[in-house]
């Protein structure tokens, strides 16, 4: 019996030896494809973001390049997704977003930007952005001027989509336009002068009644 167990204690160590080999090969082909595939992502974006910046250059106003590097923009937002680390990824994919909505007029007027100089700068901060990631760098802090334009991005898409500006001022109207309590003290103020009027009627029919009877 002894020989027999050796054999399959063997047997059973060589199974679990070759299945934990040929799942670390896996893991291990799995995580080069990712980064084969991220590294080549990184030259394509990198082509493509210095190809928007110097269609932004080379033109007075970002309107009409815009609408031409639309298939660029695309290209370059599906290529962001893969990327690996979520912070370059989330960083880039704000970047294609700003450059997709540019051209609306009320991004521009809410954050006190103008698209021809903004795009280069969206364009600048992700090959920073880009190139810090492929050195394995730290990746640079957003310019105050992207942050401004995500701050006011869902107001200007709401403006553009019909919808009204949020203010203050807007609010304090709505609220003054229905003040109850003054209506209801008028209200209450007559409706008592109305009583009393129908009481001394009363009472004045009373006494004619009781004269007419004597």
């Amino acid at each position: 019996m002894e020989p027999l167990a050796y054999v399959v204690l063997g047997g059973a160590i060589s199974l679990v030896s070759s299945a934990t080999v040929t799942w670390l090969q896996g893991r291990h082909s799995r995580k080069t494809a990712d980064r084969d595939a991220a590294r080549a992502a990184n030259r394509e974006l990198t082509r493509l973001f210095i190809a928007e910046r110097d269609a932004a250059r080379s033109t007075d106003s970002g309107t009409g390049s815009g609408r031409a590097t639309n298939g660029i923009r695309s290209e370059a937002e599906l290529l962001t997704s893969a990327i690996t680390d979520k912070r370059v990824r989330e960083r880039l994919r704000h970047v294609v977003r700003l450059l997709q909505e540019l051209h609306l007029p009320e991004l521009q007027e809410l954050s006190g930007t103008q698209a021809g100089t903004v795009r280069e700068l969206l364009c600048g901060h992700a090959l920073d952005v880009l190139g810090a990631h492929f050195r394995g760098e730290r990746i640079p802090a957003q310019p105050e001027e992207i942050q401004r334009l995500l701050k006011v991005e869902d107001e200007a898409l709401r403006i553009h989509h019909g919808g009204t500006p949020r203010s203050g001022e807007d609010t304090g109207d709505t609220t003054a336009e229905s003040p109850k309590r003054p209506s209801t003290g008028r209200t209450s103020r007559n409706n008592r002068r109305g009583t009393k009027a129908g009481d001394e009627d009363s009472t004045a029919s009373t006494k004619e009644e009781q004269g007419s009877t004597s």
